[in-house]
């Protein structure tokens, strides 16, 4: 009976200790997955600016389609608080925020003019499947290369 106890004891004593690596673990997969998808956007966003010309007037823009997978939290990764592209004023880049499941904020560059398809910032949350993004390159109000995204709902 008292082996019973031990291993019971004991048992619990080593998941205590082992549980803050594993949540360090998951916070750390999660972060590198935002990365991945903020690469794989970026990716797109970028071939549209370098390789592709702006649509003459009235006509669409050339695109790129995406699909992403934000994490929406679970055992092994957690949520997704908020992932925001904010294009920099005056320039061909823009700051990408994102945080994990209230961690401190991290911050990141693309290296090209990224909106949202109403012109202001691109708000992406955590959430189970996948969500498709249709990049369009589109002239700005000066006349400039911007991608805009838009998203099509889960």
């Amino acid at each position: 009976m008292i082996r019973y106890v031990l291993a019971v004891v004991l048992t619990a004593a080593i998941l205590a200790t082992a549980m803050p690596a594993v949540d360090h673990g998951s916070t750390l997969k999660t972060e590198q997955d935002v990365e991945s998808e903020i690469a794989t956007i970026e990716a797109a966003a970028t071939s549209l600016v370098e390789n592709e010309q702006l649509p003459k007037e009235r006509q669409d823009g050339p695109q790129r389609t995406v699909e992403v997978d934000l994490p929406d939290g679970g055992f092994i990764e957690d949520p997704l608080d908020r992932l925001v592209f904010a294009r920099v004023p005056d320039t061909n880049r823009t700051r990408v925020r994102y945080r994990v499941d209230g961690q401190p904020e991290q911050v990141t560059f693309v290296d090209a003019p990224v909106v949202h398809a109403d012109g202001g910032n691109l708000e992406l949350t955590g959430g189970p499947g996948t969500e498709k993004l249709t990049l369009e390159l589109v002239p700005d109000a000066a006349g400039n290369p911007v991608v805009e995204v838009e998203s099509d709902s889960r």
